[in-house]
């Protein structure tokens, strides 16, 4: 049996009417957010601190020893004693994790775990079964039909290592970061089945109330819940074809996905410059008596670092060029007292044009 979009509405409206005439501290527990434990393994300790919820503010402080079984239990005492429910989360050492920033097209994001769990292997030094990861949305590029991430990778061994400290405990950990504020996890490297939420007491009295509402509307407008079997057959129809409809436009997004995938690649290939052609350009623009100690060559920028008799004229030698635009020092440009030289460093993009 199905249920009219038009009496859904009107149950919201009514449970939220229901709501309003709960006592206001009864309220304010429904939406109390639970408490959080932070644990830090040091090379002689656990570092266990209690925030609020809501505010934030730290609480209390323990720390114990790795093999403290006395200690062990009164933590557990600690955090079983407390009255509002908690999530634990487990701070790995920011050194562990790797970091790298990458772009893919828009209409990807909704694929985009699966996506980077295939190429983790070429996107990082090792397969995906052997690193947990996660990742942060840093902008959309909807212009250009673009979406650039930060994906955080940290090894399954170093993350098992810190659980495995931790089985002492009776709360299992609801999330494990690196972030710099602990009491905001943007990032998470526990599976979602191994996440424990801690919410149940309240999720469950927010459900009791809930039942007891619908068990109440349901008695008092079982009536409108009556249709005839021709629109039932109807409603049917319309979801098969709903989810046909669901099938085909998923399909038609993998497809585009792997397109846009492929004229990104071409694309790059005939933006791609020879480096030797940069080099020959180089070679036939710099004077004699200028030296280069350290060429870089990396994502559309060339820098120089070297010696030369007129060090101002290389930027204009640079601007002159088909290949270089934007150049400008990097650093002051200093007198090499031994050579009598002057020592520069210039940065330029490469122009794709």
């Amino acid at each position: 049996m199905t249920v009219d979009p038009r009496f859904k509405e009107f149950l919201a409206w009514w449970f939220q009417g229901l709501l309003l005439l709960l006592p206001e501290r009864w309220l304010a527990r429904l939406r109390r957010k639970p408490d959080i434990v932070t644990v830090e393994q040091g090379d002689d300790a656990l570092t266990f601190k209690l925030h609020d919820g809501n505010s934030g503010k730290l609480r209390k402080e323990r720390a114990i020893a790795p093999a403290d079984k006395t200690g062990q239990a009164a933590v557990n005492r600690w955090l079983g004693r407390h009255e509002n429910e908690l999530d634990l989360v487990v701070l790995l050492p920011p050194d562990k994790q790797l970091k790298k920033r990458l772009a893919y097209p828009l209409s990807s994001e909704q694929e985009l775990r699966a996506i980077l769990s295939f190429e983790m292997d070429k996107q990082t030094p090792f397969p995906d079964d052997k690193v947990c990861f996660d990742y942060t949305v840093i902008r959309r590029d909807t212009d250009n039909g673009r979406i650039h991430i930060e994906l955080y990778v940290v090894l399954r061994k170093i993350l098992g290592k810190h659980l495995d400290s931790l089985r002492f405990l009776d709360l299992k950990p609801a999330a494990a970061t690196t972030g710099a504020d602990e009491l905001k996890v943007n990032i998470n490297f526990l599976p979602r089945p191994d996440r424990n939420l801690g919410r149940a007491p309240a999720r469950r009295l927010k459900q009791a109330a809930l039942l007891a509402a619908i068990l109440l509307l349901a008695a008092l407008y079982l009536p409108l819940l009556r249709y005839d079997s021709l629109a039932g057959q109807l409603e049917q129809q319309a979801e098969q074809s709903r989810t046909q409809a669901l099938q085909a436009r998923a399909l038609i997004n993998r497809k585009q996905t792997i397109v846009e995938r492929v004229d990104f690649l071409s694309h790059q290939a005939r933006r791609h410059i020879p480096v030797v052609r940069l080099l020959q350009d180089l070679t036939r623009r710099l004077p004699d008596h200028t030296w280069i100690h350290q060429l870089v060559i990396n994502e559309g920028e060339i820098q120089l670092q070297g010696e030369s008799d007129a060090a101002t004229a290389i930027i204009r030698l640079l601007e002159e060029s088909d290949w270089f635009e934007q150049a400008q020092f990097r650093s002051p440009v200093t007198k090499n007292a031994a050579t009598r030289k002057e020592r520069f460093h210039v940065a330029a993009r490469i122009s794709a044009e």
